[in-house]
């Protein structure tokens, strides 16, 4: 049996990103930007950066809202 409180401190840390992306959605940005922009961000603040540091850092990687290369490749 699975203890499901073991993943809180983990989803807590990263819910941040996670609003900031459910938010970029609903203003129309597309799944996979925000899926890049969440991982990113999650990834940089597990590496001990605060929530608006990686934020700051991920959307300065951004052109025209985009992130280049990674959203033109095919799937």
């Amino acid at each position: 049996m699975h203890d499901h409180h073991h993943g809180f401190p983990v989803l807590s840390a990263i819910s941040p990103a996670v609003y900031h992306g459910i938010i970029e959605f609903g203003a129309g940005q597309s799944l996979r930007h925000v899926l890049y922009q969440i991982g990113a961000i999650s990834f940089l603040m597990g590496r001990g950066m605060p929530y608006q540091q990686a934020l700051s850092i991920v959307e300065s990687w951004e052109q025209d809202e985009r992130f280049p290369y990674f959203e033109d490749t095919p799937i």
